[in-house]
């Protein structure tokens, strides 16, 4: 995903390596495509412990999900991957079956967080938080530049813009 971050004053020592770390930390936590990330061990059903910016983002989704009445489902994606494999498309009585059938594995409740632990009620069920994932992400990134005394930004990741403060002149 490209990136964006242009921002003007404050400390700038050492901004690039804080920057790349907060993308490392999260990769390992929420990437569908590192096959070690956090995320991908609940998926594989692997032991894992998860950390705070994965509890924070499923947090946030299943609170999304919950106010969306289960339209927002981050559970979807057995039933996503199959309709990649079909090219897009349903047009079979075959591939709806398909759908159908998975459609047992999906929905937002049957993962729980308790005790620091995230619970998949069924283990085919398959979690995917990139809906919010860059957001939050730009989230992050912005509290790390103000903490770092940067006042006056704008952050672009993936077509999610965080701004705060003004350009000079």
């Amino acid at each position: 995903t490209m990136y964006r971050i242009t921002y003007y004053g404050g400390e700038k020592q050492g901004l690039k390596q804080g920057i790349d770390s907060i993308f490392m930390v999260i990769d390992k936590s929420l990437s569908l495509y590192n096959p070690n990330s956090i995320i991908c061990g609940l998926n594989s059903n692997r032991t894992v412990l998860p950390d705070s910016h994965f509890i924070n983002v499923l947090t946030g989704a299943s609170a999304v999900a919950a106010s969306t009445g289960g339209y927002f489902d981050y559970t979807v994606r057995p039933v996503a991957e199959a309709w990649k494999q079909n090219k897009g498309s349903w047009q079979s009585g075959l591939e709806s079956s398909v759908a159908d059938s998975l459609k047992r594995f999906t929905g937002w409740r049957l993962v729980t967080v308790s005790g620091g632990k995230v619970i998949k009620q069924l283990p085919e069920v398959q979690i995917d938080l990139n809906a919010i994932a860059q957001g939050y992400t730009v989230d992050v990134l912005g509290d790390y530049l103000l903490d770092r005394g940067i006042e006056n930004f704008i952050i672009e990741l993936g077509g999610e813009v965080k701004a705060h403060g003004s350009k000079p002149g």
